[in-house]
């Protein structure tokens, strides 16, 4: 039951430049990687808040590259009203400090709109507490959330 949506999310609605590298089938971006063989193409960027039009979710997975913060901006709205969500998210530093974020701020996000989180470890097929250092070591991981008692 998934309809496919041609459009980019983030933290406003506008058209924006959306960057593809040739000859490869995965990591195209809203942020520029600078290789040789990259392009854009323009695309519609909404926000969550704008697409769900206050329709509360019970599930949002979120890889996009780095964009993950923006989007988080985007659905405050969404979020207030889904009280009992739950945000698969993937943590990636690299692609969060190619977007202009700094990877601690992107946690720091994530805990002020109120959520729990915890890294999904896929080796041990476990969560495990987050440890920013450790975490930050590892290249990119999921992160699973929850609302926590205390919500903005």
């Amino acid at each position: 039951n998934v309809t496919p949506v041609n459009k980019a999310i983030g933290d406003r609605c506008t058209t924006v430049p959306f960057f593809i590298r040739e000859h490869t089938a995965v990591g195209a971006s809203l942020f520029p990687t600078h290789c040789p063989n990259e392009f854009t193409v323009p695309v519609e960027c909404i926000t969550i808040d704008a697409f769900l039009a206050g329709k509360p979710v019970d599930v949002v997975k979120m890889d996009i590259e780095g964009g993950e913060p923006y989007a988080l901006e985007g659905m405050k709205k969404t979020l207030s009203e889904s009280r009992e969500i739950v945000l698969f998210v993937e943590y990636a530093p690299d692609l969060l400090h190619r977007a202009g974020v700094k990877a601690e701020d992107f946690l720091a996000q994530l805990d002020k709109a109120g959520f729990e989180c915890q890294l999904i470890n896929e080796e041990l097929r476990c969560l495990q507490p987050i440890k920013p250092d450790v975490t930050l070591a590892r290249g990119y991981c999921n992160l699973y959330c929850i609302k926590g008692a205390t919500t903005e």
